[in-house]
């Protein structure tokens, strides 16, 4: 959970600066209290100022920038709050275990990443289940995605080309280290794979403009059920995953890596992470302002920075990737407002398809429209 930042909220407050409290949002109101009567529990001072920044609507939270003076310095923060899908004790008492949850995963990778130099979470500061809050210090950098769109397009010169290569190594050096030092060594339940994959190819059947026909669905379960049994061969084991591992949950800065948002935070194949942003990556593609070769040895090198050696040909990567992209799919189906959203959409949905039919034989005759 962040934004990217310059460090502009490190600066010096004037002194006696104390923003008023009439000008906090009202749905923040109650958290910043809290924060300013704990501040120091959660700053170190018990003397706070709270300055509103910046606020951002999200399909799921908002998002709140903050500016905390403590005697006469200040610090970034930002404040997220969830938005329940529906008014009811249920599922405002599950907002609330997810809000908990998030705060402790977030604490404990950072502190499981203590001793790995420039790779890092984001520093959990408070969390407040009654208010849907938690609340986070401030990552000073850039998004991944940010980078990329400004540094990887075009004909970037040899020593940039170099220093993302290096950035996404970082960036697969980080998601091994979190996997090394938060262990889980637990068998994968392969039938549950299948399932979750059947229902998947069950709503491209039935769901979109452009559906699977049943020959499709007939080719891509095959592959499935050929990369689940080679897989299965290797060593199915279940480890930590972030599970959201996406360009704008990574932060950068020079060689650091900082991590946000563990919300979704599980267990899963050792590869689910790494193949998603994998996807990600690809989907620069579709913008013809991005090289293929250049995205392509950012792929190459975000897989060596995870596993030396590792190539998009291993079973249980392969299955991963299938994974994503299916369930990518099925999000690409959704309406978007706009010609541009409409056409970049259209030709994401167009790259898929010809992947699998690459690696599934999927042609023409497999999709309806």
């Amino acid at each position: 959970m962040s934004m990217s930042s310059a460090g502009l909220l490190s600066r010096p407050l004037p002194r006696d600066s104390h923003p008023p409290t009439e000008n906090w949002p009202a749905q923040f109101r109650p958290v910043l209290t809290k924060l300013v009567a704990g501040g120091r529990e959660y700053f170190g001072s018990d003397e706070i100022s709270v300055e509103p920044l910046t606020r951002v609507e999200r399909p799921f939270s908002t998002l709140l920038q903050i500016r905390v003076g403590t005697g006469g310095c200040a610090q970034g923060a930002f404040v997220k709050i969830l938005k329940p899908r529906a008014d009811t004790p249920a599922e405002i008492a599950s907002m609330q275990r997810n809000v908990q949850r998030d705060f402790e995963m977030t604490a404990r990778v950072r502190h499981a990443l203590g001793g790995c130099a420039g790779l890092t979470a984001v520093r959990p500061i408070a969390c407040f289940p009654e208010e849907l809050a938690i609340v986070t210090g401030e990552a000073v950098g850039p998004m991944l995605s940010q980078v990329l769109a400004r540094r990887a397009a075009g004909w970037p010169r040899p020593s940039i080309v170099r220093e993302l290569s290096q950035l996404l190594y970082r960036v697969g050096a980080w998601l091994k280290a979190a996997q090394d030092a938060l262990p889980e060594d637990h068998p994968l339940d392969r039938e549950a794979m299948r399932t979750y994959l059947d229902k998947r190819f069950t709503d491209l059947e039935t769901t979109g403009a452009i559906r699977l026909t049943t020959s499709g669905r007939d080719a891509i379960a095959r592959c499935r059920d050929r990369l689940l049994r080679d897989a299965t061969a290797e060593g199915l084991r279940r480890v930590w995953i972030h599970a959201d591992f996406c360009p704008e949950n990574i932060i950068t800065r020079g060689g650091d890596i900082t991590v946000l948002d563990f919300m979704m935070a599980k267990t899963g194949t050792k590869y689910h992470d790494l193949a998603h942003l994998f996807m990600h990556l690809e989907a620069m593609q579709v913008k013809p302002w991005f090289r293929p070769a250049i995205v392509a040895r950012l792929q190459r090198d975000l897989m060596a920075g995870f596993e030396p050696g590792l190539t998009v040909g291993r079973p249980l990567f392969a299955l991963m990737l299938l994974q994503h992209v299916v369930c990518h799919l099925l999000t690409l189906q959704a309406p978007v407002e706009g010609r541009a959203a409409r056409l970049y959409r259209a030709r994401l949905h167009g790259r898929h398809r010809r992947w699998l039919a690459e690696v599934a034989g999927l042609g023409n005759e497999s999709w309806i429209r």
